[in-house]
């Protein structure tokens, strides 16, 4: 505990705002801004302490665990504040991102989750809703299982939407869910390199039409369009979205 204290943690007051407030207003008229996006719980601590170590220390350790993770949600809190109060309505979502699943579920147990992350992911977001702004959620895998648990906390917006990944179809999850957020993303990136632009156009139009159901659907990628995608794809996903109806 006394070296969790002891570590000189980043003062939130030392960081520049002005220029993501700039930025924010240079771009706010056109699209809809967020940030600041990589600023993980979960995952910086596993990145203080080691991935390993850090898991060892929430089992066996927790009130060390928890000590960490608090330094680093007053953190991100802080920063999250000043951020919002410098952008003002330039930037109307506060988005967040943290990986806590793999493919095939939670990395830790759902009471585990409930109990290190559910509460302080709450104060994040309340953060935004204090000042009228939507929350955008990033987190890979499935993580369906806390699910109704972010939307409890006030998230607007689920990234990434792995589909391949969920215990349930883009039809089950859009009925489960879809009228207390939105989705982002849905087409597979790792599919992406390998497929026709047809069979592109073909995936993109079958989110649409299960996730898009009245509304409450960010077409796109479920993660980041690699260099190894032709830009054919690329430009076969986008238009299709883009000219849907």
């Amino acid at each position: 505990m006394a070296a969790v204290e002891r570590h000189p943690w980043p003062d939130p007051a030392r960081y520049d705002y002005d220029g993501a407030a700039r930025l924010a207003r240079e771009w706010g008229a056109r699209y809809a801004v967020r940030g600041p996006y990589w600023k993980p719980l979960f995952c910086r601590v596993c990145s203080l302490f080691g991935m390993e170590e850090a898991m060892a220390t929430m089992a066996a350790r927790p009130a060390v665990f928890e000590a960490a993770l608090e330094r680093v949600t007053e953190h991100t809190a802080a920063l999250c504040e000043r951020l919002l109060a410098a952008c003002g309505d330039a930037m109307p979502i506060l988005c967040l991102g943290d990986d806590f699943a793999t493919q095939r579920g939670l990395m830790i147990s759902p009471a585990h989750w409930r109990r290190f992350l559910k509460p302080r992911f709450a104060r994040l977001f309340a953060v935004a809703k204090r000042v009228g702004k939507l929350v955008w959620f990033h987190s890979c895998g499935d993580v369906t299982a806390i699910l109704p648990d972010l939307i409890d906390i006030g998230a607007d917006v689920w990234e990434t939407v792995q589909l391949h990944a969920l215990p349930l179809t883009a039809r089950e999850l859009k009925r489960q869910f879809g009228r207390h957020i939105a989705f982002f993303g849905g087409v597979n990136t790792q599919r992406l390199p390998f497929a026709t632009p047809d069979e592109v156009r073909s995936e993109t139009l079958r989110c649409i039409e299960a996730l898009g159901e009245g509304g409450g659907y960010i077409c796109g990628p479920d993660h980041h369009i690699k260099p190894d995608v032709s830009p054919a794809n690329t430009l076969a996903l986008f238009r299709t979205a883009t000219a849907f109806r």
